[in-house]
């Protein structure tokens, strides 16, 4: 069966299964060895003092001596030939207290042997193991050694005057015990490996459970469930912060596009009105013939009605590439002044038709952004101060330069606009009176929001119901 390793979970598991199963191979052996060796050492002073003891009883040495401590190496130095005459004499009699110890076969008996320099056996128990013989001669550095010979374990030394001791011990039984103990250990971990596996897939589950959530959520929410969100219940960790980012961001898409839907209704229903004007005009024309003056009243109207559809579109298609462009994509040096002072000499006649006053208090101010947006910017807030001034007034624009901050500002001494308006009147298609916004379709202040926080700007009004407005845009000096 192949797994699905593309599967979060599962390489989670199998590193967690690795990682799991290298600290418990390492702790087993580590436990194996330690044990092994501390097992090995208690037979190794087992065959010691049995030593000791059998040279305890050899030699007859007297109660005081034998509580005196001994340093490391230090051994009786006997005559080899008397060590061999005493060796013999108790062996030969039957009531030797050697015979007793060195003469059974039980499991874990004890045996001895020595030899001379060569390696001959000079003397050994009865129950010595059969084909013994002494291992190569030891170095002159070596005085002493442990092996083991199969199942004996057996300790090597040189006495003094040339013998060469060896006492042993059958260690089968301790063997079958460590051997016993290690497949204990092996069981032992590979139990608790399994129910590491069992809990650590439980546990990737658990974390991986919002994460199955979220992509449930997406699934809906890309199926036009728009209103559903991530279930943000449990614990405050990274998951649930990415919860928290994904419901943001779905909250975003279902306000954009929510926006996106009014502005379709909305350019719709601006340029129904204008097709239908036309549309009516030229069907009422073709009815029957006209007289050239009612031909040329119905071609006025097609021309009005024509004319706003062209600045609806253009509108449109200004709004909608500011949209795409997040960022001023291409960035000149361009004085705030002269651009201005240009949009002012444009419009200063469109004032005077509605017998206002156009004045300026400028000073330079370079900033670095697209002047033909930031034209059209300017452009919008001058035309909406004209456009919705009651007559016979002044519209005053101006320019400082602050410590960090460009401040463009227009003010008009017009009818105000009441204070739940605000936030509104820079949305796309808002009019707070369409019978005074002929020839408008409420796009130039959302453009003019628009085109400031593309040069990392803001846009706010303060304005009151019979004060007049005034409309500041501030831009970041750069």
């Amino acid at each position: 069966m192949k797994l699905p390793t593309n599967s979060i979970r599962w390489r989670l598991q199998i590193w967690y299964a690795s990682l799991l199963l290298i600290a418990l191979a390492g702790l087993s052996l580590a436990v194996l060895r330690l044990s092994r060796i501390h097992r090995i050492r208690l037979i190794d002073q087992q065959i010691v003092d049995r030593q000791r003891s059998f040279f305890d009883v050899v030699f007859r040495q007297d109660p005081q001596a034998q509580k005196r401590p001994m340093a490391e190496g230090e051994e009786p130095p006997p005559d080899p030939k008397k060590l061999l005459a005493q060796l013999q004499e108790e062996s030969l009699n039957p009531s030797s207290s050697l015979l007793q110890e060195f003469s059974d076969t039980d499991p874990g008996y004890y045996y001895f042997a020595l030899a001379d320099r060569d390696g001959a056996v000079l003397f050994a128990s009865e129950n010595t193991p059969e084909g013994f013989t002494f291992p190569h001669r030891l170095k002159r550095d070596d005085f002493e050694r442990n092996q083991f010979r199969g199942p004996f374990r057996e300790h090597l030394r040189r006495a003094p005057g040339g013998i060469r001791v060896c006492f042993g011990k059958e260690s089968s039984h301790s063997l079958k015990e460590m051997d016993q103990f290690a497949v204990s250990i092996v069981l032992f971990a590979s139990g608790f490996w399994l129910v590491g596996l069992a809990g650590g897939w439980w546990i990737v589950g658990r974390a991986l459970r919002p994460v199955k959530e979220i992509s449930e959520t997406a699934v809906e929410i890309a199926e036009g469930n728009f209103d559903k969100r991530i279930d943000l219940a449990g614990d405050q960790n990274e998951l649930h912060q990415l919860g928290q980012v994904l419901n943001h961001t779905f909250d975003e898409l279902e306000a954009s596009m929510e926006r996106q839907r009014q502005f379709t209704g909305n350019a719709s229903h601006e340029l129904r009105t204008p097709l239908t004007v036309i549309l009516s005009e030229t069907q009422r024309m073709l009815k029957r013939k006209r007289a050239p003056e009612e031909y040329r009243a119905s071609l006025e109207v097609c021309q009005k009605a024509g004319l706003r559809m062209k600045a609806l579109v253009e509108g449109l298609l200004l709004l909608a590439r500011q949209e795409i462009s997040s960022v001023v994509e291409v960035k000149e040096r361009c004085d705030l002044k002269c651009i201005v002072e240009e949009s002012m000499g444009t419009l200063r006649h469109v004032a005077s038709e509605h017998d206002i006053v156009l004045m300026g208090e400028l000073v330079t101010a370079e900033i670095s952004g697209d002047a033909s947006a930031l034209r059209i910017l300017i452009d919008n807030l001058i035309e909406n101060a004209i456009s919705h001034h009651s007559g016979q007034g002044r519209v005053v624009v101006r320019l400082c330069n602050l410590e960090d901050l460009i401040e463009l500002e227009v003010e008009d001494d017009g009818p105000g606009i009441a204070a739940e308006y605000h936030d509104k009147i820079f949305e796309r298609f808002y009019q707070i009176d369409k019978s005074r916004s002929s020839g408008h379709s409420g796009l130039g202040l959302a453009l003019v929001n628009k085109i400031a926080e593309n040069h990392d700007g803001e846009c706010a009004v303060f304005s009151d119901l019979g004060k007049g407005s005034r409309f500041i845009v501030q831009f970041q000096k750069s």
